[in-house]
């Protein structure tokens, strides 16, 4: 068994097509990353989850890496909403001012760590 001195992790979710970019960031800088492919929120777009395994005092490095990554834009896009008009079904699409991108993490208490 190996021993290591992880004791934090980030789970860190980022848009699908911008793991790639944020990936090599972070090994440029010494973080190795696990990725998992996710999806979910309101568009249900594809998203990747990426998992850092690190010491305490590295988490404010690597967040400023994912905050330089984490810039939200904002889209319209056309959305169908439910309800009745007028007694009528309404249908009709309308735009919605919606954010995307971004990064959302989560720093966690690693309470035990082992590579075998």
């Amino acid at each position: 068994m190996e021993e290591n001195r992880s004791n934090k992790m980030i789970i860190a979710i980022i848009q699908d097509s911008d793991y790639q970019d944020i990936v090599e960031d972070l090994n440029e800088h010494g973080f190795y990353v696990t990725v998992l492919k996710s999806s979910g929120g309101f568009l249900r777009r594809q998203s990747s989850t990426i998992m850092i395994g690190l010491e305490e005092k590295d988490v404010d490095r690597c967040k400023d890496i994912l905050r330089r990554h984490g810039e939200r834009i904002e889209r319209r896009l056309e959305a169908f909403p439910h309800g009745i008009s007028g007694g009528h079904l309404s249908a009709s699409a309308v735009e919605v001012p919606v954010k995307i991108g971004g990064v959302t993490l989560f720093v966690l208490d690693v309470e035990q760590f082992d590579k075998f």
